[in-house]
């Protein structure tokens, strides 16, 4: 849960305080799963990866067959619940948008065939547009968590749709 990127405003720490119910728990649970009414005891993990409990997982999959059948039923309508948000990683001639807020919904209308999604240019963890050739000015690489090389390849791993899953493990700074 405390999973920052280089060019995030935000440390592990922080992150951390501001996404999980507890830290202080043997198994952490998100903000968001206990505000659903999961508790704890039983509960644990977060949306974005696993492990995750049976009950976090039965609760997703809900939250994104509950979305998908809403704008199939009733359309898609951002102004009223919300745009979809993220951020733009942007290396010379190639782009790509990363998905932040907003993925049961983005999720759902990539299910349904929308040739066109219409997002918000809005990220509290971060700038709007990350460019690699500002690399050594991200927050996380100018605190040492992070050197340029290493936030170099998880750039453009992401930038060439490569799944950053699979990185070599780094010797971050404790």
């Amino acid at each position: 849960m405390a999973t920052v990127l280089p060019w995030s405003t935000s440390t592990p720490e922080a992150k951390l305080k501001r996404i999980c119910a507890n830290t202080n728990a043997k198994r952490l649970l998100s903000k968001e799963a206990y505000q659903l009414g999961l508790r704890e005891k039983d509960n644990y993990g977060w949306q974005f990866f696993g492990p995750v409990s049976e009950g976090l997982g039965n609760l997703e999959f809900k939250r994104l067959i509950s979305v998908y059948n809403s704008i199939q039923k009733n359309g898609y309508f951002p102004e009223r619940y919300g745009y979809i948000h993220g951020q733009f990683l942007i290396s010379d001639n190639d782009w790509v948008w990363v998905n932040i807020g907003g993925k049961h919904r983005f999720s759902s209308l990539a299910a349904l065939n929308y040739e066109r999604i219409p997002v918000a240019l809005k990220s509290r963890s971060s700038a709007l547009f990350i460019r690699r050739s500002e690399s050594a000015y991200w927050p996380n690489v100018k605190n040492g968590l992070f050197s340029e090389q290493e936030s170099l390849n998880i750039f453009d791993r992401i930038i060439d749709g490569k799944s950053y899953r699979s990185l070599p493990q780094f010797n971050l700074k404790p």
